[in-house]
């Protein structure tokens, strides 16, 4: 997931350098890691897709075969984009000037064209809304969205409460408001389940918490509106997984909660109410995948933790690791986003490398082969 990916961007104005190698114009400032595609856009806000694309997730328009793409291939669009977020079988990405445009999947409503009659689309559409929009994060079956105001929307499945909109059972077609008069910084739609920062530093989450994925500090079944996260924390950002979410505090410490496996504690069960990540790491950055979670170290170092049978948490020594292990290759990240069953990272200088799973292409390397540790995306 999570995107489930939370979407973790990282923005360039210009040339950086790491110690790996010379000065470079970035290429890849902002990367989301879905299910099995994923997306990244270009320095010049241009967006590619590669992985699955079964339902037009790549977003290459109506020529495209639904094949699987192995490189990164363009997205079908004359709009610049400023954030993209992928997850599910959907993407959805935010322009310069803070409209939306959703393409892929349309089963519960997720594109927010309002028409659910649609199965699909293979480009680009512009979600319904009347509205600006700053961040986007796309889930499993539903997505979610900041406007300029600060106000949350949401749109797409909502069996779970998890659009945070009312009684639950009643798909959200088009971008619909939260219930709350909170104002929010930050928003992750997870897998069933949704988290945000509110002005301020404190979390929110609603939706499915059986887990105790809500941070609640119990572990209630529903909620359908926005619920304080346990603890007197300031946030900010927060990424939802499958079962699990993590955050970043204005300190940079890193907080999980949610069920045990990949909550990066030497400890085993759920535990519904944030707990810190082991380990006395500085983050810059952290991620909520399936059953694993990732970050980027203040010193740029990848980490990841939990389990992944397809080498997600990027090491070639083991598919396991209760707490944070470094990310094989030695590179300096700036980001690290989670999916299902990948990861990709965006190095200081704008290079991509993804890990894990990769039988629909997903790691962008040209090729269908898992890879335990980082893989250079091809550059299009």
């Amino acid at each position: 997931m999570r995107t489930r990916t939370l979407v973790l961007t990282a923005f360039f104005s210009a040339a950086c350098s790491d110690a790996s190698g010379p000065t470079v114009t970035p290429r890849w400032p902002s990367i989301s890691a879905g299910i099995s595609h994923t997306c990244a856009l270009d320095d010049a806000g241009r967006a590619y897709c590669w992985g699955s694309d079964g339902v037009g997730q790549l977003g290459d328009g109506p020529s495209g075969d639904g094949t699987s793409r192995a490189q990164p291939a363009p997205v079908v669009s004359q709009v610049q984009f400023a954030m993209i977020s992928a997850h599910g079988a959907t993407t959805c990405g935010i322009t310069t000037s803070g409209r939306v445009y959703c393409w892929g999947d349309n089963t519960f409503g997720q594109l927010g064209i309002g028409d659910a009659t649609i199965p699909h689309v293979s480009s680009p559409e512009p979600v319904a809304a009347d509205v600006r929009l700053t961040s986007i994060s796309v889930g499993p079956i539903h997505v979610c969205a900041i406007a300029t105001t600060g106000a949350a929307f949401c749109w797409g499945d909502n069996v779970a409460g998890q659009t945070g909109t009312g009684p639950t059972a009643q798909q959200r077609f088009a971008p619909t408001a939260v219930s709350s008069d909170l104002r929010f910084s930050a928003i992750s739609a997870g897998r069933g389940f949704t988290c945000a920062v509110a002005t301020g530093g404190a979390a929110y989450c609603w939706g499915y918490g059986v887990s105790g994925q809500l941070g609640a500090g119990t572990a209630p079944l529903i909620r359908e509106v926005p619920t304080p996260v346990a603890g007197d924390y300031r946030f900010r950002l927060v990424s939802a997984g499958d079962s699990h979410a993590c955050g970043l505090t204005l300190a940079g410490g890193g907080l999980c909660w949610g069920r045990g496996g990949a909550l990066g504690i030497d400890a085993s069960g759920d535990r519904p109410a944030p707990v810190a990540v082991h380990g006395d790491v500085s983050f810059i950055s952290i991620g909520a995948g399936s059953f694993f979670s990732c970050g980027t170290a203040k010193n740029g170092a990848g980490l990841c933790w939990g389990g992944s049978a397809e080498g997600a948490l990027g090491s070639a020594l083991t598919l396991y690791n209760a707490t944070p292990l470094v990310v094989d290759g030695g590179h300096t990240f700036s980001t690290i986003a989670t999916g299902m069953r990948h990861a990709c990272g965006v190095t200081t200088i704008g290079a991509a490398y993804c890990w894990g799973a990769n039988d629909a292409g997903q790691l962008g390397d040209g090729t269908t082969m898992r890879r335990t540790i980082p893989t250079s995306v091809v550059l299009p």
